[in-house]
Formats: C-alpha cells, structure tokens, sequence
C-alpha cells in the first residue's frame, strides 16, 4: 500500500521461496499491488507547512483538511508531532480525527497513550479513532479503561470494545452492567446487544429479574 519499490525484491523472494502456501499466495497480491501503475498523489506539502504554524487557526484548517478531505499517510508524522506540542483543545481532537482517518496501524500506540492520560475530552476522541483503526493491540488498554474514574471514558471505553468485538470485549460489557452510573449501564447493554454473546443475554435477563423484585411493594 506504501508503494515503496524496495519492496519489490523481498516479496518476489517471499513469492517463490516461502515454503508456507499461503504466505506465497499473500506475496503474490502484494506484489500485484506493488507493481500497479500509481497516480501521481496531490501534493500535501502545503498542509504539512500549515501545521507547524505559529497560528491556531491555520493549524486547526489544516487537520481539519487531512481529517475531512484529504486523509493521507504521509502526513502521519506531522500530526502525530503536532500532537505532542499543540495545547489547543480543536486542533488536538482534529489532529486525532485525521490519524483515524489516515488508517495507519503506527498511530496505535500514541493514541492509547493520549487515551489513558490527556484532557477528557480528548481522551474520548482518542478512544473513537482506536475504535475505528480496528487495531487488536487496543484492546487491553480499552479493557483499563472500562475501571476509570471517569464514567464518561468507562462508557466510551465500553462502546470502543463492543465496535471491535474480539473476545476480550465480553467481560467488561458483562462487568459494566453494575455500574453505579446508568449511562454506563445503558452503554454495557448496548454493547452486549452488538455482540449477541449467550453470556450478555444471561446477564441482562439477571439484571432484569432483579429489578422487577426489587420493584414489587413489601406488602
């Protein structure tokens, strides 16, 4: 996908080498890939020099352009340094909006690091674009997260996981569900919902039978 030609010798070794079938088969596709003719991409030079700018307004336009219109790899390095010196609080999620955008599995790590320790309300915008990459190396951090002391980042935590649906997504959901806070709860039973495990409808059907004891008058 990054096109670089020094790819080529590698994967064409990989291709009539490899003695796994299937890693062959993959090389094959990736080289078919490699080797197809490229348009010339539209220049982001431009954009790169706007966010190092000296004025908010020109860095948020330009994050604002790679997050909506032009989302493109090699701007990943640029906004990931703009993340770590920018204060303003719109340029900060745009930035993060752009690296969701870009698609790039490089950005994980920084985003789980502004997800555990930022603003809040950057930490949500990082745990939206975690959800988006699709990344499993997010998930332990997510399942950290679901314990925060901040009931917003439990629940956005918890949508997180339930978006990427591996395995380790079901028992925080299940926890969640005895949150003292009911945007929490609402949140771990739309997420049992999504992922449709046997485990999520026992644990609604408990919750559910609980409540309606615990409604019905002493006398």
């Amino acid at each position: 996908v990054i096109g670089d030609p020094r790819a080529q010798d590698p994967i064409m070794r990989i291709r009539v080498h490899d003695p796994d079938p299937s890693t062959r088969e993959l090389a094959e596709q990736a080289l078919a890939v490699l080797l197809k003719p490229r348009v010339n991409p539209q220049p982001i030079d431009p954009l790169l020099l706007a966010l190092a700018s000296s004025d908010v307004f020109v860095r948020l336009a330009a994050v604002k352009e790679l997050e909506e219109k032009r989302p493109d790899r090699r701007a990943v390095g640029p906004v990931l340094a703009l993340l770590e010196k920018e204060r303003d609080l719109e340029v900060r999620k745009h930035a993060i909006g752009a690296l969701a955008s870009m698609k790039d599995e490089i950005v994980v790590p920084s985003l789980v690091r502004i997800a555990q320790q930022d603003q809040a309300d950057v930490r949500t915008f990082a745990i939206g674009a975690l959800a988006v990459l699709d990344d499993s190396r997010a998930v332990d951090p997510l399942v950290a997260l679901t314990s925060d002391t901040s009931f917003r980042i439990r629940q956005y935590a918890l949508r997180a996981l339930a978006m990427l649906r591996r395995p380790a997504s079901l028992a925080p959901l299940l926890r969640a569900v005895e949150d003292p806070v009911e945007e929490v709860r609402q949140e771990a039973v739309r997420g049992l919902v999504r992922l449709g495990a046997r485990e999520g409808g026992d644990a609604l059907a408990a919750r559910l039978s609980l409540f309606l004891w615990s409604s019905v008058p002493d006398d």
